[in-house]
């Protein structure tokens, strides 16, 4: 079933009318009472850039008695999403928290281990995200995402040799 408010949000987003957009997604998340509508709102979010009521309704969402019927894969996906709001919102060091709880659940994740890069560096931990991004320029296809992280990382501490790059 598709959520009544897609259409609104389609068109708002279209018309590039954010103030509006966020002011509706922050209304339907005081009205929220349930795990679809905090995840709809959670996803919404990101198009305004709205990362802090992304993280709210996914703190919502993560309480639900629905979520334990989740699958993990499922589950995973949702705390990708978390993840994404948080490290966006400012918020690395608890970013890393979620993370650690997504390695218990699927150990090897490329994606999730540069944006731990990202959470790593943000927190001064830049010897640790090099190593990282290191790893990840050796990895099939992912090299799009290593180039993106490098290029937020490069000139600011994080510098992978020329050697290294020029396989990117």
């Amino acid at each position: 079933m598709q959520n009544p408010l897609d259409a609104v949000v389609d068109v708002l987003y279209r018309t590039n009318e954010m103030k509006a957009l966020r002011e509706l997604l922050r209304a339907f998340f005081r009205q929220a009472n349930g795990f679809l509508q905090y995840e709809y709102i959670a996803s919404a979010s990101f198009r305004t850039k709205d990362y802090k009521l992304a993280m709210d309704a996914c703190e919502k969402l993560f309480k639900c008695p629905e979520i334990v019927s989740i699958d993990k894969k499922n589950q995973y996906s949702l705390l990708n999403n978390y993840v994404l709001a948080l490290a966006h919102g400012n918020y690395p060091e608890k970013a890393l928290e979620v993370i650690a709880q997504q390695e218990e659940m699927i150990p090897s994740d490329r994606g999730r281990e540069l944006m731990k890069s990202f959470c790593l560096f943000t927190v001064g931990r830049r010897k640790d995200a090099e190593t990282i991004l290191r790893e990840a320029v050796n990895t099939p296809g992912i090299t799009e995402k290593v180039r993106m992280e490098t290029g937020g990382m490069k000139g600011r501490g994080v510098e992978l040799p020329r050697e290294e790059l020029h396989r990117i």
